[in-house]
């Protein structure tokens, strides 16, 4: 009995994700007809930082967590979500600089138009969006796991089943943003997923206001500088290394950008408030 009521739990857990991505394609499909083929392209793409970064610290973390008393679960949790928001964070912003010519230097070739590149790239801003709350709620997932509360995190699966339901429906239907729409739906719903954990594990609040506004200062200039086809009505170029230019200046500025506020803003007030604390 101890096994099967953890099994089961984790079983609706899953099966309320499986239910979110069929009803997603549905959705998708009533968008538009080519909504689903969008959202899988750019939600591979999404899933790239998201396993390196968010799987990866929430598996290193399910052990530490388990063995650690209750005082010392908190810090260790801060310290992982910090960690990962070091990376996603920035990787969010950064796509609205090179979203569009990421996907025309990967899919932007034979029979996938220009028209499918911008729509695919809205979809994968939108994704883009509930990158690290996914990653969050991965990461607190792990502290219900390392306490034997299987119970919370299918809750709040099952709640946002409903939540996403709702949100697509009006979306879609409401606002009529095509396929985009799921893909935003799916990342609110991502939001509501990590804040019903945080109110659950009582993690206190998250310092990462500094982080924020540099990487949305870093994504603006990076945009200025190398304004993206999908903001301007350009288009979108065929051949590989004019598709890898496209690319790679954006890139560029974004992580110059982000390099010199780095030294000079973020790791000093870092380690002021580190110094403070001690």
């Amino acid at each position: 009995r101890a096994m099967i009521m953890p099994f089961a739990l984790g079983i609706l857990g899953v099966g309320a994700s499986q239910i979110n991505s069929a009803l997603d394609a549905l959705f998708a499909r009533s968008a538009c007809l080519e909504g689903p083929a969008y959202l899988w392209y750019a939600i591979r793409m999404q899933q790239l930082p998201l396993i390196l970064f968010g799987m990866a610290w929430s598996t290193a973390l399910l052990p530490a967590l388990s063995k650690a008393s209750e005082s010392e679960q908190l810090p260790l949790l801060h310290h992982a979500i910090n960690r990962c928001a070091l990376f996603l964070i920035p990787v969010t912003f950064a796509l609205l600089p090179c979203a569009s010519a990421g996907v025309n230097l990967l899919f932007g070739h034979g029979d996938f138009t220009p028209d499918a590149v911008q729509k695919t790239t809205q979809c994968l801003w939108a994704y883009g969006v509930g990158l690290f709350p996914a990653a969050l709620v991965m990461m607190l997932s792990a502290r219900f796991y390392s306490k034997k509360d299987f119970r919370t995190p299918s809750m709040a699966a099952l709640i946002c089943v409903g939540a996403n339901i709702g949100l697509n429906a009006l979306l879609v239907y409401g606002f009529q943003l095509g396929a985009a729409s799921v893909a935003l739906a799916t990342s609110a719903t991502q939001f509501i997923n990590a804040y019903l954990l945080l109110r659950k594990c009582n993690a206190g609040s998250l310092k990462l206001n500094k982080l924020i506004g540099a990487s949305a200062l870093a994504a603006v200039t990076a945009v200025l500088l190398y304004p993206d086809p999908v903001f301007i009505g350009g288009e979108f170029p065929r051949v590989f290394f004019m598709q890898l230019k496209n690319l790679a200046f954006p890139f560029l500025a974004f992580c110059t950008v982000m390099a010199l506020q780095w030294k000079w803003y973020i790791q000093p007030a870092n380690q002021t408030d580190r110094s403070n604390t001690e």
